[in-house]
């Protein structure tokens, strides 16, 4: 028998999408959001560094403008989306309190209800996820031609991120298992099939552009200095635990309850359809291949776990997430408090972006904007609207989307950077002018300093020594 939607549900839904679109409307994009927005603006088949899907929503959603909030929307329509699947999938696979309380979790730790909050390619990869999940367990019991919405998912899953290939090993773990049987049946593989036909796209892309995106990914993408061994390993344990916050400890023990349980097929599924994305990151991080945010997927399934065990201890480490986050919308909504921890990272670009155009058109026609970083470059396309062409220098991967920086020799230059040390500049430009910095208040309290640069006689093809 079907089971009623509680209605807490839709008030949870409805009021934490609030509060998250409030946020959006008053936070700057982030570093990677102002890239995918560049994206955008020149859709193609495939990208150097993700699948094309981001570019596709974003594209679609800033039809009404270009705002932070209209970038936002494909996360938090997708944020909705999320939610809703995961309750589904708690009710199918146990009750319906089970569902409320795995959108509880979702909600409450940072690492999942990210992907209903910011633009990046995890939003749209979780919305995969939750759907394969659900359509899997259903194609597993009883509804076997909900293998083709397997299928469908999984393709759509790989044109957001590639990661979601490892939510097909854990599948495949589980039917290996668990499930034998299904492996003398067809419609696993004509998911496959149907998922391969989908990715066709990036494929096409990467065959038409030498492979950039395997080589980016394989060797390219690591950048000079990076640490390496324990140090990285460090590195990317400070920035996975706040991304989990005093939930971590639950998140453990639901794995090792999971293990316990494994003779009971739903405990067996959510753990092996999580393990491989909660553990390869881990296994990456001393080669500092790997990143804080990349386990998130994992925790979806161990979410779910969490619910169905449900304890007073869940409920306390929830509740503190709930403060912290709560506490978090307050320095960002309420103009009285001081600025979050970390805001010169966000904030200022507007600001450095209308100094540039102000700089491009000081300089005279023909005027480009370079940084010596992607995240630098991203920004000051975005907030100046391409009003000029924006170069990564030395140079930029092939592929990539940004200008060879070759066609623009002899070119005047404008930089706006917070870390100009960074890079010799002298090895790419015949003369330097430093001009007035751009201080940046936010609620009173100087945030941010940029240096700004003029530079002439741009050499088009320079290597800096420097990393």
């Amino acid at each position: 028998m079907r089971q009623p939607t509680p209605g807490a549900l839709v008030w949870l839904i409805a009021g934490m999408t609030l509060v998250r679109v409030l946020v959006a409307a008053a936070t700057p994009l982030l570093h990677d959001e102002a890239y995918y927005w560049l994206w955008a603006r020149r859709l193609d088949w495939s990208y150097l560094d993700h699948p094309p899907m981001i570019a596709w929503l974003i594209r679609g959603a800033t039809w009404g403008g270009d705002t932070e909030l209209w970038v936002r929307l494909p996360a938090l329509v997708l944020g909705v989306i999320i939610a809703w699947g995961l309750f589904v999938l708690g009710r199918e696979m146990f009750d319906a309190r089970v569902g409320l309380l795995a959108v509880v979790l979702y909600q409450v730790t940072p690492i999942l209800g990210g992907a209903g909050s910011f633009s990046t390619p995890d939003a749209p990869m979780y919305a995969a996820w939750v759907a394969v999940l659900l359509l899997a367990w259903q194609a597993l019991h009883v509804r076997p031609t909900r293998w083709w919405g397997v299928g469908l998912a999984v393709g759509l899953g790989l044109l957001s991120k590639l990661y979601v290939a490892l939510l097909g090993v854990g599948l495949a773990l589980y039917l290996l298992f668990q499930e034998k049987s299904w492996l003398r049946r067809r419609e696993p593989y004509l998911a496959a099939l149907v998922a391969l036909v989908v990715f066709l796209p990036v494929l096409y892309w990467n065959w038409t552009h030498d492979w950039a995106m395997v080589r980016f990914l394989a060797y390219e993408r690591a950048e000079s200095g990076a640490p390496f061994g324990p140090t990285a390993m460090r590195q990317m344990l400070e920035l996975h635990f706040p991304l989990i916050l005093t939930l971590f400890p639950a998140y453990l023990w639901a794995m090792a309850a999971a293990w316990r349980r494994r003779a009971d097929a739903r405990f067996s599924f959510l753990l092996l359809t999580s393990l491989p994305a909660l553990i390869l990151p881990f296994v990456l991080a001393p080669t500092g291949a790997s990143r804080g945010h990349l386990p998130g997927p994992g925790y979806i399934g161990l979410a779910v776990v969490l619910a169905a065990l449900w304890t007073r201890a869940t409920a306390a480490l929830a509740a503190a997430n709930a403060a912290v986050l709560a506490a978090f919308a307050a320095l960002v909504l309420v103009p009285s408090l001081p600025p979050f921890p970390g805001a010169r990272e966000y904030y200022g670009w507007r600001e450095a972006g209308a100094r540039a155009v102000q700089e491009v058109r000081e300089a005279g026609g023909g005027a480009i904007l370079v940084a010596h970083r992607y995240q630098v470059a991203a920004h000051l396309g975005y907030y100046t609207q391409d009003a000029a062409p924006v170069l990564v220098l030395p140079r930029p991967p092939a592929g990539s989307i940004w200008p060879d920086p070759r066609d623009y020799a002899g070119a005047t230059a404008i930089a706006i950077t917070y870390d100009p040390e960074r890079f010799a500049w002298e090895h790419c430009f015949s003369t330097i002018e430093e001009r007035p910095d751009l201080r940046v208040i936010l609620r009173g309290r100087e945030i941010q300093a940029f240096r700004v640069f003029r530079f002439s006689g741009f050499l088009g093809d320079c290597q800096t020594g420097g990393p």
